[in-house]
């Protein structure tokens, strides 16, 4: 998944600060042992001009955290800002995403 981002992008995610940086992310998602099992993710719109887009949408996601026995299932929404990088690819700078679920179950 890490091959859709930028080696700057910014990922906001929820109760942690601010990743500038693809290792950064790298580095935080393998420290925090997290398994992803299942993930869905659903676009409800995108579009953009020139060189920038945006997407967004939902997602619904079931995870384990390090050794937890029992697997967590989440679901959120989420925003992305592409840049058309000079191979004409299309890569994620701003990766924005919360939960949508009470603070208590997640």
């Amino acid at each position: 998944m890490a091959a859709v981002f930028t080696d700057d992008a910014v990922f906001m995610m929820p109760n942690v600060p601010a990743l500038e940086g693809r290792e950064a992310w790298l580095k935080f998602a393998k420290a925090a042992d997290i398994a992803i099992t299942d993930l869905t993710i659903d676009a409800a719109d995108i579009d953009g001009r020139g060189g920038l887009a945006y997407a967004r949408g939902t997602y619904s996601e079931t995870f384990t955290v390090g050794s937890a026995a029992e697997p967590t299932a989440n679901e959120g929404k989420w925003v992305w800002i592409l840049r058309k990088q000079a191979d004409g690819e299309w890569k994620v700078i701003v990766a924005i995403s919360n939960s949508s679920l009470p603070l208590e179950e997640t």
